[in-house]
């Protein structure tokens, strides 16, 4: 069977391709792009091999207790422990705390100034202590080097005694080899004394110039730690971030148990005929994928109050009690009538009906990831209004039939009541990533289009008539009555049964480069499912290898 396969889909596909080179002279952009992947990640593979053997590497490695790792610091080769942070913002916090331990210790002055960015904390020092406070940050065994310099960020300065920046941190490890520290570092810069004021010397993004406080007693609390700071900086801050809660909900289903199996093929039955889409067992696939998306929600983005999972009587055995996590029955937010729901589309309209759920709240599929570390704003706006993700693939003209995907039609019926209802006419789908909700806004729109969200939520299993709330109309009604503002986000969504998913992986995991990623496929081959099994299992396990708060020991 395998040759067999090889030779009718692969020989064809490579065919093709020596035709397209020779007509072209030049190969097709995706199948460049996979070789210069392949050839990067070759390359990084030989390089970590030679470290390895390193005699410098091989000397730490045997004084490195278990559960440590060795990395390659600016100061030569290091041990690094393991942390005992839950999120890489609590870590960042970590960095802020030795920094600001450093200085005061030594009494050099010091204060907090607009953040880089989510854990990437800044302090300020006045360009006459930086001698001092090079000496108090190299005491403290902190790892140390030139931070990037220009309005652009694009130059390096060769020694931090000259820098306008210096980077200052601790490696920690994480599991599976995997060393994070540099990318939390703390940046400090070094103002200098001009008439008007103080100033970076190479200017950058954000406050570039102020006139301290004549007696600079302000304070800035960060995750319940007061900080030094001035009044402009402590202004910026306070008003850039949210300061509201966040909750996150889940859903998710275990298409291996039998219970559910059996009650699935029986509401089938009575369905009677469905297209393939609609009955397609594939969306029920149990990869494990909502033990790593919650790793990443933990490590990644842990501004949330709670979580919610909204499952079928479900509850996956990995999973602990905590404090921040709720399960919960369909039968808690459906009514006896809708039930049993195999509708995804079912499920989304009736998510805002959760007891306890905050105003703001984000709704997350187990197949979407954190791929780097965001904070609240990345998903909401400080005065409250939800930010909106499009994505590259249009709403199909016309009007909705049985011949759509799913996804198609309910996208359809969606933006056709937005036209009847307030003359707005989306014109994009929304990315697969996760989507900002705002409660009072939800059940606004359940209200407005009640025969519709209605008839969806007693929809067995998605249709033509249905209505996706959570991951489009919802959203898009808020953009129209002026409660959502479409912003960019930097995501990915990974077809894995697609012969280019490895390709995608490997430069996915190689430079972590997507605020969120997205792993889901739309049909497979049974053949190919175990292959495609242990690609993910071992690209989730390398990139988050972490166990989160909400796993049993």
């Amino acid at each position: 069977m395998g040759t067999q396969r090889f030779r009718s889909s692969t020989l064809p596909a490579l065919g093709r391709l020596a035709r397209r080179v020779g007509s072209q002279r030049r190969l097709p952009n995706h199948v460049s792009r996979h070789v210069k992947v392949r050839i990067r990640h070759l390359w990084h593979r030989v390089v970590h091999a030679i470290e390895r053997l390193s005699p410098a590497r091989r000397r730490v490695a045997r004084i490195a207790a278990p559960g440590e790792a060795v990395v390659k610091t600016p100061e030569g080769w290091r041990v690094a422990p393991r942390t005992s942070a839950d999120s890489a913002i609590e870590l960042a916090m970590q960095h802020l705390d030795a920094v600001a331990a450093a200085f005061t210790g030594n009494g050099v002055p010091w204060f907090v100034t607009d953040p880089a960015g989510p854990a990437h904390h800044r302090v300020g020092v006045f360009e006459e202590h930086r001698i001092d406070a090079l000496r108090a940050l190299s005491a403290a065994t902190l790892s140390i080097e030139p931070g990037r310099s220009g309005i652009e960020g694009n130059e390096r300065p060769r020694t931090s005694s000259r820098a306008p920046r210096v980077l200052a941190w601790t490696n920690h490890h994480i599991g599976r080899g995997q060393v994070v520290g540099r990318e939390l570092a703390v940046e400090i810069e070094f103002w200098r004394h001009e008439a008007t004021g103080r100033v970076v010397p190479d200017g950058r993004m954000g406050i570039a110039s102020f006139i301290p406080d004549s007696t600079p007693s302000e304070r800035v609390v960060l995750r319940g730690r007061p900080h030094p700071t001035h009044s402009v900086f402590r202004a910026d801050i306070e008003s850039t971030r949210v300061p509201f809660d966040i909750d996150i909900v889940y859903t998710w289903v275990d298409g291996t148990d039998p219970m559910w199996q059996r009650s699935y093929d029986a509401a089938l039955t009575a369905a009677g005929r469905l297209s393939a889409e609609a009955a397609n067992r594939s969306r029920y696939a149990n990869r494990d994928e909502l033990r790593y998306s919650m790793r990443s929600l933990a490590w990644n983005a842990d501004f949330f109050r709670r979580v919610f999972l909204v499952t079928a009587g479900q509850r996956p055995s990995w999973l602990a009690d905590h404090p921040k996590f709720q399960v919960v029955d369909h039968s808690e937010i459906f009514s006896a009538d809708e039930l049993p729901t195999f509708n995804s589309h079912a499920i989304e309209a009736r998510l805002h009906r959760i007891d306890g759920l905050s105003e703001h709240y984000l709704y997350v599929n187990d197949d979407v990831f954190f791929g780097r570390v965001l904070d609240a704003t990345s998903f909401f706006a400080p005065n409250g209004i939800a930010r909106m993700f499009l994505s590259t693939a249009p709403i199909p003209p016309g009007p909705a039939t049985s011949e759509d995907l799913p996804v198609d039609a309910a996208a359809k019926n969606g933006r056709d009541l937005l036209i009847e209802s307030v003359g707005y006419a989306p014109s994009r789908k929304l990315a697969h990533v996760p989507h900002p909700q705002i409660a009072s806004v939800v059940r606004e729109a359940e209200q407005r289009f009640a025969a519709r969200v209605a008839q969806t939520a007693r929809s067995r299993f998605r249709s033509a008539d249905d209505v996706s709330m959570a991951s489009s109309l919802a959203q898009h009604y808020a953009y129209a009555t002026g409660r959502a503002i479409v912003e960019p986000l930097s995501w990915l969504y990974v077809n894995i049964a697609n012969r280019w998913a490895p390709a995608q992986l490997t430069a996915l995991a190689a430079d972590r480069d997507r605020d969120v990623f997205c792993l889901n496929e739309t049909s497979m081959d049974g053949a190919r499912e175990g292959h495609v099994d242990r690609m993910v299992q071992t690209f989730l396990d390398d990139y988050f290898p972490k166990p989160s708060p909400f796993e049993r020991a």
